[in-house]
């Protein structure tokens, strides 16, 4: 596409959605590229950090539909910690069943929810029978109604142990109200503020990760306030229509 584009001498405008630094043939492409449009700053920072332009690379955040994310007017009465997202083993889901470990002992009512399915699934329900917590851990496998298990959770968590390019999942369960415990590194950085409408966390932490879900569960209006708070930094900062308006601009830019 392209090579087609170079021929025919068009404008090209890059999406990148993953992270991982530039090789030789991204460099050497990048000429031919206008504009590269990137998911977080970070993503940019590892673009340009590998020897992409600065003056070609921009940063538009992600955004969803808020009409769709209406938080519910009452809160379930069970405990349901989720983790929503693909398992694969940089996604972290094996500290938080380190962290129930602990968590067990002083909320043996408490269920985990794992959203999602991945080549890791395996290693992580071996690693919950080794520590005997079938009981309060629940793997729904392959889903397409997400938001459904985001919307009857108490808390959503983030484990993921690399950095995330963006982290969707964290500002759908914002625009919820639910409070998110995240990684502190990557696109979770510009998306919570520690303490204000969500909490960071260092990679790898169970213990850590296991006091914040304990603090937050024995707290229900420091949930409710950490959940109003969470939704309003979504409707401020990642509102569709935001995302649409900023990518219009772009192509204007790059059509003059």
């Amino acid at each position: 596409m392209l090579l087609a584009a170079i021929i025919l001498k068009k404008k090209v405008i890059s999406h990148n959605r993953g992270l991982y630094g530039p090789d030789i043939i991204d460099r050497f492409l990048s000429k031919y590229i206008d504009q590269i449009v990137s998911m977080s700053d970070f993503s940019t920072s590892v673009y340009v950090k590998g020897g992409i332009p600065e003056t070609r690379s921009k940063t538009i955040y992600d955004g969803i539909d808020l009409e769709k994310f209406i938080p519910s007017a009452t809160e379930s009465e069970k405990i349901i910690i989720s983790c929503v997202g693909r398992f694969e083993k940089w996604k972290g889901q094996q500290v938080l069943v380190e962290a129930a470990i602990t968590i067990v002992k002083e909320l043996p009512d408490i269920k985990f929810l794992f959203v999602g399915t991945g080549d890791n699934e395996n290693n992580i329900r071996i690693q919950v029978n080794n520590n005997d917590l079938e009981k309060y851990f629940e793997f729904t496998g392959h889903v397409t109604n997400v938001k459904d298990y985001m919307e009857k959770s108490t808390i959503i968590v983030h484990t993921s142990i690399e950095p995330e390019p963006f982290g969707m999942v964290i500002i759908e369960a914002m625009a919820l109200e639910k409070p998110v415990i995240a990684t502190n590194f990557g696109g979770p950085l510009e998306i919570i503020d520690h303490e204000i409408n969500g909490f960071l966390i260092p990679p790898n932490s169970p213990t850590i990760l296991a006091e914040y879900i304990l603090r937050l569960v024995k707290n229900s209006d420091l949930r409710k306030q950490i959940g109003k708070k969470a939704r309003e930094k979504v409707i401020k900062k990642f509102d569709v229509r935001d995302y649409v308006k900023h990518i219009e601009e772009v192509y204007e830019e790059v059509s003059k």
